[in-house]
């Protein structure tokens, strides 16, 4: 399984890691919140890889840490990266039960989201 969500309410962010994995050889989803992301996880899910941004908008999930809070719940094993401008996530994944989830500081080149799914045994299928 090479396919990957990627949710984040930044149109131009969202395009770009889509293209670029897609680019990769994975499959990409897209979703534009923390809630079309959990809806889509749980309609479509699991997947090899899920990609969130921390903060975003939603009606019921207001960050990416709540939306893979939910995921992880549901799915426990869920591979997932955060990737956000704030620094002290750590101790809030903590706190959430999420300590293993790693974070990508914005602004991150692509090369390093690429060794933090390498890292979590994530293949595309250019590297397969």
């Amino acid at each position: 399984m090479n396919q990957l969500l990627v949710v984040d309410d930044d149109n131009s962010i969202r395009e770009m890691l889509s293209t670029f994995l897609t680019l990769e050889g994975f499959a990409v989803r897209q979703a534009r919140s923390g809630d079309e992301g959990l809806e889509y996880f749980r309609n479509r899910g699991p997947f090899a890889c899920v990609i969130s941004d921390f903060q975003m908008y939603g009606a019921v999930i207001k960050n990416g840490v709540l939306m893979l809070k939910e995921i992880r719940t549901e799915a426990p094993n869920q591979k997932c990266i955060l990737q956000s401008a704030s620094w002290n996530l750590g101790k809030l994944l903590s706190v959430n039960g999420l300590g293993d989830i790693p974070i990508l500081q914005k602004p991150f080149h692509l090369k390093d989201l690429m060794e933090e799914l390498r890292k979590l045994g994530v293949a595309s299928v250019q590297s397969v």
